[in-house]
């Protein structure tokens, strides 16, 4: 009798040695793992003959993290060459290791992991979009259903007391409510405020969530600022084709600032200007007299104006020696752009703002393990030591390229993004509706033409994308009688000073609500304010080939 668990083995075959179906089970256990597919298409490639893209070798083995890629690749080169046996995979492999992995370094495979990082954050911001439309719809259904709950249950308690109360106390009553209106109707506006908030905060999140899910900027340049959650735009940018138009219509834009008091100031700018002593060292007199000016104007206006005439009086218009700004980037800076930007920063009352000049390196980014930034210049709050400005000068006034131009303009936009990083980590516990009040300033002398602009940088939709809007533009005039372009330069420094100090409070507000969240008897540590922000912009680098990156140029049609 044979039992129901035996093992029958046919006549001439013996049983499978333990030691046989443990190989067979390993065999078949790394076949099919990465290491094994990246050795085995490796070999096909080598034999073949074929081009070896690790690229698309990473994709096809199903590598995903760069750090994980590169030691399947060493371990995978170390195993090919311990093969007993000599082939071209062999050959191959101790080629690879003699020249140290140089392979591993290529532009191609740098660009091919930025992407998969740029996409894993994609895929988590857009899951997280989706998570807090979510939430902000339950939570709104939940209130709206309370508020019914409780308006029904009033609506019984008025019917009881209309047929128990007579006819005077019904009047009564009636009068109450008539004083009493004006606190129902407040208290309904400022619900209804609340609804409208809360819608516009669910259409936000859709409408971004919209675009994380439908964008694709796989055929663009790698730098692309919108590829990575810049938006820019402003007054004359020309709108992206692949960016929803309603996503644009939904940036808070920068508000118009104060204009520059030229009515109380005109005369005393013209006769400076007319002055037969301008343009030679005897006008400082006649431009710091104070007393030539309305006692309406305050010290720090005719100080700022009054810096700017005399900067153009003995170096831009010197009647002895020509301007050199046209000659070297560092002439452009040393006697326009940095003492022009100086009086902006030192016109921001109590002096709390102060410009270092030169290959100032950025302090956003000193400490970081990131690649390190060198700024023409940079404005920051004495107090804190914090960045709010920075400059990028791409040649000197005039200069025509392009190229150099689009690349600082990138740059920019990576050291600003740190700049807003910094400060959001220097205060963390802030509240988080302070996010959209920080913004930090870009001032660029142009590699394209003779202007200056103007960049505003701040997270928008709670730190969801960031803004960069380009809000004016002027030109250093060369010529003293072009008094237009004069005009333009006071406009435009004097916004520049506006900014600052927009930048400043907000950085004050941050630090106050900060101190006051960590004071609070409730207070628990919770996730810094700096994780709210997505978009990660990424530094070109002048050692690896820009290609295309000209054509990230923003169009515009103005400035």
């Amino acid at each position: 009798m044979i039992a129901a668990n035996a093992v029958i083995v046919p006549v001439g075959s013996s049983t499978p040695s333990l030691r046989f179906l443990k190989m067979r089970n390993k065999t078949h256990q790394t076949e099919d793992t990465p290491i094994e597919k990246l050795k085995t298409t490796l070999k096909v490639l080598i034999r073949n003959g074929e081009t070896v893209a690790l690229p698309k070798i990473f994709r096809k083995t199903g590598v995903n993290d760069q750090i994980q890629g590169e030691k399947l690749f060493k371990k995978a080169i170390e195993d090919i060459i311990r093969q007993p046996y000599d082939s071209k995979a062999k050959r191959w492999a101790k080629m690879v290791k003699s020249e140290g992995y140089r392979v591993l370094r290529s532009e191609a495979l740098e660009t091919f992991w930025k992407e998969l990082s740029v996409q894993r954050a994609a895929d988590m911001r857009l899951k997280r979009f989706y998570d807090d439309e979510t939430e902000t719809l339950e939570q709104m259904n939940k209130r709206r259903k309370t508020a019914d709950e409780n308006e029904g249950e009033g609506d019984e308690v008025d019917i009881v007391r209309v047929t128990k109360e007579d006819e005077n106390q019904q009047e009564g009553r009636e009068e109450d409510n008539d004083e009493a209106e004006p606190q129902n109707v407040a208290g309904s506006v400022s619900e209804s405020a609340t609804d409208e908030e809360e819608q516009t905060s669910v259409a936000i999140a859709r409408t971004w969530a919209e675009f994380m899910e439908k964008k694709d900027f796989s055929g663009s340049n790698f730098y692309r600022l919108e590829r990575h959650g810049i938006i820019q735009c402003g007054v004359g940018i020309k709108r992206s084709d692949d960016v929803p138009g309603h996503l644009y219509d939904q940036i808070t834009l920068d508000v118009e600032k104060a204009a520059f008091p030229f009515k109380l100031l005109s005369k005393y700018i013209m006769d400076i200007l007319r002055s037969k002593e301008y343009g030679t060292p005897n006008c400082a007199t006649l431009i710091f007299a104070r007393d030539t000016v309305e006692q309406k104007v305050d010290d720090t206006t005719f100080a700022f104006v009054s810096r700017i005439l005399y900067q153009f009086s003995e170096y831009i218009h010197n009647n002895t020696y020509p301007t050199q700004i046209k000659s070297s980037e560092t002439a452009y800076c040393h006697e326009a752009v940095w003492p022009l930007l100086r009086c902006a920063a030192h016109a921001v009352s109590g002096l709390m703002c102060d410009f270092r000049v030169g290959e100032t390196q950025l302090n956003a980014l000193k400490m970081k393990n990131t690649p390190n930034y060198n700024a023409d210049g940079v404005v920051f709050v004495q107090k804190s030591k914090l960045e709010v400005l920075l400059l990028e000068a791409s040649g000197a006034l005039g200069t025509a390229d392009r190229h150099r131009h689009v690349f600082d303009h990138v740059k920019a936009a990576y050291g600003c993004h740190a700049m807003i990083v910094q400060i959001l980590e220097k205060y963390p516990y802030a509240d988080t509706s302070l996010i959209e009040q920080v913004q930090v300033l870009f001032v660029h002398t142009g590699g394209r033409d003779d202007k200056i602009r103007l960049w505003v940088m701040k997270p928008q939709f709670m730190g969801r994308i960031i803004s960069f809007e380009r809000v004016k533009s002027c030109s250093i005039p060369v010529e003293r009688n072009d008094t237009s372009a004069f005009r333009d330069v006071i406009e435009f420094f004097w916004l520049v000073k506006q900014l600052l100090v927009q930048s400043v409070n907000a950085v004050e507000a941050l630090r106050k609500s900060n101190d006051d969240n960590v004071f609070n008897t409730d207070f628990s540590p919770k996730e810094s304010l700096a994780s709210l922000l997505e978009p990660t912009p990424f530094k070109p680098d002048k050692s690896l080939s820009c290609g295309g990156i000209v054509d990230l140029d923003p169009v515009s049609f103005t400035l």
